[in-house]
């Protein structure tokens, strides 16, 4: 009789202890796709008011535009593109 209570209780917990460890993986699997869709909505954005900037075609609402994309990359893009963003818009300047 103990052992059947034990098997049940040992096979209750490790059911339980699978389930949690599944659902955490799927949260952190679902927390990073919607991080990468950010990013790529960002970048996105950032690339399509740029075209918008070009000697030619550039207006005031283009220009406001453009600076919020700017903007926006520093809440997802990494220091190294920050960088590359920032000697871009120097040189353009």
């Amino acid at each position: 009789m103990e052992t059947i209570l034990l098997t049940s209780l040992t096979s209750t917990l490790a059911a339980l202890i699978v389930a949690g460890v599944a659902a955490m993986l799927t949260r952190r699997r679902e927390h990073e796709a919607e991080w990468r869709k950010l990013k790529h909505a960002c970048y996105q954005e950032y690339i399509s008011a740029m075209s918008e900037i070009v000697e030619g075609r550039s207006t005031a609402a283009a220009q406001l535009r453009f600076a919020n994309a700017v903007n926006g990359l520093i809440l997802v893009a990494p220091e190294n593109v920050l960088r590359a963003r920032d000697a871009f818009l120097q040189e353009n300047s």
